[in-house]
């Protein structure tokens, strides 16, 4: 069912365009063990990538039931974001990531 409080669509992405934040903390519905962020809603994944083009940093939220997922659009890699903050404490389930060490747990 479509979140009507919720800003998206073309309005939000001119929007969007023109905002500049110092960091922007994100959440997708799936991070693979390759590094690649994926969510499941397409209006969504445009918002967020002008988001993530105008922030100075970039931080990830990845909860353990996240990791290892994929869904259906691709948002970005790990490689075009600063940080990665979950609750995971296991740095092995990351060795994956192509050397990726900006972890907070």
């Amino acid at each position: 069912k479509s979140n009507r409080n919720c800003l998206i669509g073309t309005d939000a992405q001119r929007i969007f365009t023109e905002i500049c934040g110092k960091w922007l903390f994100f959440s997708a519905k799936a991070m693979s063990r390759d590094g690649i962020i994926y969510d499941c809603d397409r209006e969504e994944i445009c918002l967020r990538n002008k988001m993530i083009e105008n922030a100075e940093k970039k931080i990830f939220l990845c909860s353990s039931e996240k990791y290892g997922q994929t869904s259906g659009y691709r948002q970005c890699s790990v490689k075009d974001i600063d940080y990665i903050v979950t609750e995971m404490q296991d740095k092995e389930r990351f060795k994956d990531l192509d050397g990726y060490k900006n972890l907070i747990y």
